[in-house]
């Protein structure tokens, strides 16, 4: 099969090239804590909560950006309880839209802001703890600093509310660089963390966002584990591509899939090695703004932005492609036993979500 990063696509043919998308699931590392061994010494063993009294398992959204997680969870059926978010416009795209949904999280302290200020007997519990935290130290397009970089290190503060909150579960959503940085010493660190110290789980994969409907690259590495490492997990299986650049454009596009969207401003001319953003529709270079990039990474088409066309592509290129993320929550959800649907938000249109 053709690099689908070329591959063209043209209306009249879609329907014969439905399968577009791989079929062959990326690969998986599961690496399970033995059932009878002893917790870490100076830690609690996991706890055996449940959501009994709750009729929806409960979520916090940590490094939450403009909601990507958020609204993943809540088409799965979960409710955020806690959120923490630094950026000041990141916080505004949030409670913009996310208030009418979760009132609650925005009326007292469970919406923080630096994380590492965050005081522990204040959060809730939670049952499931999903967090794309900083990729720049990580990425392949940046300087690679990783743990060496500030931001690097908020990856521990993630250790910390599971050594003290012990959630049945946790999500993490990051670069795909992140498991060749450092010769893969990062990624190394990372699983024993969560492993070792903390007596979870440990499912890694690959995900592309044209795996789950959408025509964009996007290649992140999901993180998932359980407080009960003998907890059944599968991540879902691709689904074929449903819409194309001609759908995002209105218009017969040069590319069936878009290249990834980035959080660092406009790319370069069209026909440039980094021209990300340019696409010859109709014979005219047209550029991704902000409705275009929304239905490529999944978000509803009344998703709303209370601030510059500036900060909202900065957002959205920091963002998470929701049906990739739905997805795979669906998947922690029903692992979790308390599957249950929720009324989706208006998607963007032609857009087909994974339900």
């Amino acid at each position: 099969m053709p690099d689908p990063s070329h591959h063209v696509l043209s209306r009249r043919h879609r329907s014969a090239h439905a399968g577009l998308a791989p079929t062959q699931p990326a690969r998986t590392r599961g690496i399970a804590r033995p059932t009878n061994a002893a917790p870490a010494k100076g830690r609690r063993p996991p706890t055996r909560r449940t959501s009994r009294g709750r009729s929806r398992l409960q979520v916090a959204d940590l490094f939450a950006g403009m909601g990507g997680f958020h609204l993943a969870f809540h088409r799965a059926g979960a409710q955020v309880v806690f959120a923490a978010e630094n950026d000041p416009a990141a916080r505004q795209t949030y409670e913009a839209n996310f208030a009418p949904l979760t009132p609650e999280l925005f009326n007292g302290s469970q919406f923080a802001t630096d994380v590492r200020a965050v005081d522990l007997d204040s959060v809730p519990a939670f049952d499931v703890l999903c967090a794309g935290f900083p990729c720049q130290p990580f990425s392949l397009v940046g300087k690679r600093r990783g743990f060496d970089d500030p931001r690097g290190t908020l990856f521990f503060e993630i250790v910390r509310f599971l050594e003290a909150k012990r959630p049945r579960a946790f999500f993490l959503e990051n670069v795909r660089g992140l498991l060749s940085h450092d010769k893969g010493r990062t990624i190394k660190v990372i699983e024993r963390s969560l492993t070792k110290q903390l007596g979870y789980s440990f499912h890694l994969r690959v995900v592309k966002a044209y795996e789950f409907g959408l025509p964009q690259l996007r290649a992140r590495a999901f993180m998932v584990g359980f407080a009960d490492p003998m907890t059944p997990f599968a991540f879902p299986e691709p689904v074929p591509l449903e819409m194309s650049m001609d759908d995002v454009f209105g218009g017969s596009c040069h590319r069936a899939i878009g290249r990834t969207i980035m959080a660092s401003g406009r790319g370069q001319r069209y026909g440039r090695p980094h021209a990300w953003d340019a696409y010859l529709v109709d014979g005219s270079v047209r550029r991704v703004g902000v409705h275009e990039a929304l239905q490529m990474q999944g978000f509803p088409a009344d998703f709303k932005f209370p601030v510059p066309e500036r900060e909202a592509m900065k957002q959205l290129g920091n963002s998470v492609a929701v049906p990739a993320v739905e997805a795979t929550a669906r998947a922690i959800v029903t692992s979790l036993g308390t599957a249950r649907s929720e009324p989706k938000l208006t998607p963007p249109k032609r857009m087909l979500t994974n339900s």
